[in-house]
């Protein structure tokens, strides 16, 4: 389940839970990507807990700790 979310810059997000490559059972990951510039390379962090507890709170986060784990966050290779 994704959720979408307007950055301090009005830039349009969509982040998603995910653990990682082929969904090995990993430590959960927040995905971003931007939804206004698709030329923007996808963006991730760590959150702890797995695939379960970072899709819960991926629904309980407010837009300002989006935010905040975007600016934390590293793009992805």
């Amino acid at each position: 389940m994704a959720r979408q979310f307007i950055d301090n810059d009005l830039v349009l997000w969509e982040v998603y839970a995910s653990t990682g490559q082929f969904g090995l059972p990993t430590t959960g990951q927040l995905v971003f990507l931007c939804a206004t510039d698709r030329t923007r390379r996808p963006r991730t962090v760590r959150y702890q807990g797995d695939l379960v507890e970072a899709e819960a709170a991926l629904m309980e986060l407010s837009d300002q700790q989006l935010r905040e784990l975007l600016a934390k966050s590293q793009e992805i290779k």
